[in-house]
Parts: C-alpha cells; structure tokens; sequence
C-alpha cells in the first residue's frame, strides 16, 4: 500500500509539527481541529516553523525561502469537518490531548466513517497502543507513530506494534517514516516505548535529587549538559516538554505500573502545575520558581505502616522500617474495634489485614513482601536482603520458613496460652513446636545468625514471633544453645526494646480481654478467641 494523503487530528505543537513535514516530504495534508480559530493558529505556527526551518537550509536566498514555505503551506488544508477529511485519506494520526478515554472515544468514531483500507495511528507517549485500538474494528491497520518535539527538527520516530498490526500496515508506515526524513525505530507495545521509558527514569532521579535538596536545577542541568554531553538538562527538558504533560503522563505509567516506585507522584511538580507554572509554555519553570529546591517549603509523603502492635507480623515491618532508618509514619489499627473494616481502611488494603504499607502509589499487604520491599527501596546495603542469589535464596527461603511454616504453629500455642491459666497443648501441637526449633537451630548451626553471619530479614521475622511466644509459654531451649546465643545476639538490637515491650503489651491485654470477659459472663475459650468475639470492648 502507498501513501498518498495524510490526515493529522490535533493542530497543537506535535500535530502541527506532523502536518509539517509530511508537507515539506510531498504529501498532501488534511489538518483537523474543532474549530476555525484553532486551525488559523496552526497554519500560523506552521508557517512560522517552515520559515526558521528554510532561513537555515536557504541562508540569504529569499526567493527559495519564500518558494518552500508556500509549497508547505498550499499541502495542508485546514478543516473543522472531519468526514471531509477522512473520504480521500490513506492514514490518520492522532496527536489530541494525552487522555485515553479521549482518544478511544475519537478513535471509535473514526472506525465507523473511514474507509476500510485507512490506516490509523497514535501519537501518544505514554498510552498503550492496544488499549486505544481495542475501540475499533481494525486492529490489523493500527499502531503507534510517536514523533518527537520539535517534530521538523527531531529525526527520530518510534513505530509500535501491537501483536495483531499486519506486516503490511508495519512495512507501509516504517517507508512513510523514512519518506518524512525519520530514522525509524521498532518497539512493542511496552509501558512508554523506548525513549519515554528511559526519559522517565533519568528525570525522575533529576527531581528527586532536586527535592532531597542534593543539587540546585541549574547545577543538575549544567552537570548533565558538560559532563553526560547531553544537549539539554533533566530540568529543562522537563519545562520545554511542559510539567502538565510530565505529570500526565507520569500518571498513565502510574495506572499501568501501579507498584512501580519510578511513578509515584512528585511534590514539586505537582506544586507547580498546581500553580499554573507549566514550564516554557507558561513562562515560569524549575528553574525560575522561588524555594523549589528548597524541601522545607513542601509537605513530602513519607511511607505508611498501617499495623497493630499486637501482631508479630506487623513488628517485623515497623522493626525493619526502623532498622534501616527510615524516615515513615506508623498508623495504629484498633483491631478490636474493628477499624480494619472502615470503609477507608478497605480502600487502602481490600483484605483488611495487617500490616499494610502505602508508599506514594505503591500499596502492599503481606509482611514479608513489605520487609523485602523496604529493603530493596531504602536500605543503603543489601545486609537485610542480598543482591547475591545464593545468599538471597536462603533469605528467602528461611522467610517463607519462619513466616509460612513456624508462625502459623506457635500462634495455635500463643492463644491458648493467654488464658493464664492451665492449658493443655496438643502433643502433636506441642511437636510442631519443637521440630521448628530443631529446624532453626540446624540453621543456627552453619551460620551466626538465621541466613547469614549478619541479621537479615529472617531473624527480624523470627525474632518478632519468638518475643511473643516467650511471654505465653516459655520453653525450655537448653537442648538449643544456638537459638540462645542467637536471642542473646538479637537483644542487643536497637529496637529490642520497643519488640519486648509491645509483646508484654500484646498478652496482658490479652489477659485483660478475657478477664473482662468474664465479669460480663462472656466465656472465650481456647481458639475461638478472635478480633470479632471481643466487640465488648468497643
């Protein structure tokens, strides 16, 4: 298939700059926009670009500057009639705002009047392609032409498949790219192509810098523009390509890539959107805005813990939190009074256990996956957690241990043991117990502490259990003198004193819950005592 006219929807700074140069490369150009002011603009910015772009080419010759401009100019006629458009066109490129809902709905209703050998194509940066496709009937003839700005300068087109664009639809646009004077480039369908993806990183370090007040803008871009030879700074890429848009799409990868911690959101620049300082466009930036830099003057969203003292598994996230030093905000959880089922809470963690963990878009519910996700984030080493795959593989697998298999058998010891009186344990109970210390000290045996000859997150799990077990049912563990030596170890630890006294806290509230129980002829007994039986203390 040829092509012979193109069709360009959006006549802002990326579909005007498209128009352009499929002109300036000898193709006939229908430009749509919604209505007569917005076309005037865009035959103005053409113009004008066309003209810088001909005084370069043709120095002082005045007679071809004119010549090349109005050839340009007399390609591309304006309309507000999209079915005009649409009756003679070989391709459509979108280029409207960067809105998916936008984009589908424009898309769908360009399915029902184009003619069925019409090629379409996006110029988002940041939307998956199939996800606009999926509102048409024509996957075969869809794919994603990303153009960069300042589309007449950039040499650079990104061509993106979705696993149904047809080998003809692919061929036909990578010729009508290299037609406009592109070096075209393949990608699949992936979160922000290639270019963006990469930008996305390199920026949101630039800004995090910026906020940790590690470096001025100005310092940051002179730094990348001498030392990385790059021709514009992080900073000033970022005002030229306009912080709304940043922040848009920024918020697309987020809805994508929700765990990802790259997406979450950016306090200075959502300040400065926020004031309606977008960058070039605006005339105000990052480098213009007074205290930007300065973090003092902006509330910064530290990490979460929703927890309950009482849960070993919620020590175990709070004690690896503090372990590495991080800077976050613990929210207690009334169990009892059932505010792990607030309408709220549920919005953060539909499971409604604890603990829970929100870092800016990132939310995780299980606490091993919180310890390894704290670690992998902030910790300034990999002590807690190797890089090294045999050391980590034993973490992990000493985790899932003390996590999977021994918590859930000392917890049936734990509870019956809070009645404070004489209980009888199970032998096969009882068993289970001391096969699981058997097991740590085999682990205790080959190295000095759980998984390595350092704490790892295995012994800060292991230790937060232990603490409550030893105050229900001490056992005797001098058959054991690894495991001693290893709590001896652990109670040297800086936060050994805040996991003691929150597991004495843990029982005698316990206690105190079936006291009162009683008095109130309540009798719980054994097992059965649970969060929902204890709604007489609410």
């Amino acid at each position: 298939m040829e092509i012979s006219h193109v069709t360009v929807i959006g006549g802002g700074q990326m579909g005007s700059g498209i128009a352009q140069v499929a002109a300036q490369s000898g193709y006939n150009v229908s430009l749509v926009e919604v209505n007569e002011s917005l076309l005037e603009k865009a035959k103005a910015n053409i113009k004008l670009s066309a003209e810088r772009l001909a005084k370069k080419q043709f120095k002082e010759d005045a007679s071809k500057v004119d010549e090349f401009v109005s050839t340009v100019i007399s390609r591309i006629s304006g309309t507000t009639d999209i079915h005009t458009a649409l009756s003679k066109t070989d391709i459509v490129i979108e280029a409207i705002v960067e809105n998916v809902d936008a984009k589908k709905k424009l898309f769908s209703s360009l399915d029902k009047i184009a003619q069925p050998k019409t090629i379409f194509a996006s110029n988002t940066s940041s939307i998956p392609i199939s996800e606009i496709a999926k509102s048409t009937n024509r996957l075969d003839r869809f794919l994603g032409l990303h153009f960069f700005n300042p589309v007449p300068m950039m040499k650079l087109l990104e061509v993106i498949r979705i696993p149904e664009t047809s080998d003809e639809t692919y061929e036909t646009c990578m010729k009508f790219g290299t037609k406009l004077g592109k070096t075209c480039v393949t990608c699949k369908d992936t979160l922000g192509f290639i270019v963006n993806r990469l930008l996305g990183a390199y920026t949101t370090e630039a800004v995090r810098m910026l906020e940790r007040d590690d470096a001025k803008a100005k310092d940051i871009d002179i730094a990348m523009k001498l030392g990385a030879s790059y021709p514009m700074g992080p900073f000033e890429l970022l005002d030229y390509i306009g912080l709304d848009t940043t922040q848009s799409v920024r918020e697309t990868f987020a809805r994508y890539d929700p765990q990802n911690p790259l997406y979450e959101p950016s306090p200075t620049i959502d300040k400065l959107v926020k004031e309606g300082k977008l960058g070039v466009k605006t005339g105000e930036d990052y480098t213009k805005s007074e205290n930007i830099a300065n973090t003092n003057n902006l509330k910064m969203v530290k990490p979460t813990i929703y927890h309950n003292y009482f849960s070993p598994p919620s020590r175990f996230a709070v004690i690896t939190a503090n372990h590495i030093g991080l800077d976050f905000e613990v929210k207690n959880l009334n169990l009892f009074k059932g505010e792990q089922f607030t309408p709220e809470f549920i919005a953060i963690n539909p499971t409604s256990t604890v603990p829970a963990l929100v870092d800016g878009n990132v939310k995780v519910f299980d606490s091993t996956a919180i310890g390894i996700y704290l670690v992998e984030k902030y910790a300034k080493d990999d002590q807690l957690y190797p890089k090294d795959l045999v050391k980590r593989t034993m973490v992990n697998e000493r985790l899932l241990y003390v996590g999977n298999y021994l918590f859930p058998r000392l917890f049936q010891i734990i509870v019956p043991g809070l009645y404070g009186r004489e209980v009888e344990v199970p032998k096969y109970k009882f068993d289970d117990i001391i096969r699981g210390y058997q097991a740590i000290e085999k682990f205790l045996s080959v190295t000095t502490y759980l998984a390595a000859n350092t704490i790892t997150l295995a012994d800060l799990y292991l230790w937060a259990i232990m603490e409550s077990l030893a105050q229900v049912i001490p056992i005797d563990t001098e058959k054991f003198p690894h495991f001693n030596k290893w709590m001896q170890k652990m109670k040297e630890h800086p936060s050994y004193k805040m996991n003691k006294d929150a597991a004495v806290d843990h029982i005698r509230f316990y206690r105190a819950c079936i006291e009162k129980a009683k008095k109130l002829g309540r009798e719980l007994e054994g097992s059965d005592l649970s969060f929902y039986q204890l709604d007489f203390l609410s």
